[in-house]
């Protein structure tokens, strides 16, 4: 049996675990800073667009690709994420809009690390 992918969960963390690392990306002028940014933004699109392309089906008005993870259990705090056919469209443009404003900011010359990790972690 193969394993359930934790899709939405994926989708949240790879752009904020890739924002850590910018720091260690060595770069001067930020041209490198800027690719890594726009190829994070882009595979966390296109993740989303597969997840929900394969995983999400369309006739059904449930929560769907549902994520339950005990966080701190001794306070009974979980790590809950699941999408419904309201939250689905919005998830996608919210991955289109962040992809679309790393491309449209790419001149930003001022401090690119801290500017395109806000991005990501955004």
């Amino acid at each position: 049996m193969i394993a359930q992918i934790p899709w939405l969960t994926t989708i949240i963390v790879l752009p904020l675990v890739a924002a850590l690392a910018i720091p260690l990306i060595p770069d001067k002028e930020g041209k490198t800073v800027r690719w890594y940014g726009l190829g994070v933004a882009l595979t966390d699109f296109a993740l989303m667009i597969y997840a929900f392309w394969h995983q999400y089906d369309f006739q059904s008005s449930a929560f769907q690709l549902v994520e339950k993870y005990p966080w701190i259990p001794q306070l009974g705090l979980n790590w809950s994420v699941a999408v419904d056919g309201l939250s689905m469209p919005l998830v996608l443009l919210t991955g289109l809009i962040n992809t679309l404003a790393i491309f449209a900011a790419w001149k930003v010359t001022n401090k690119p690390r801290l500017f395109y990790g806000l991005m990501l972690a955004l």
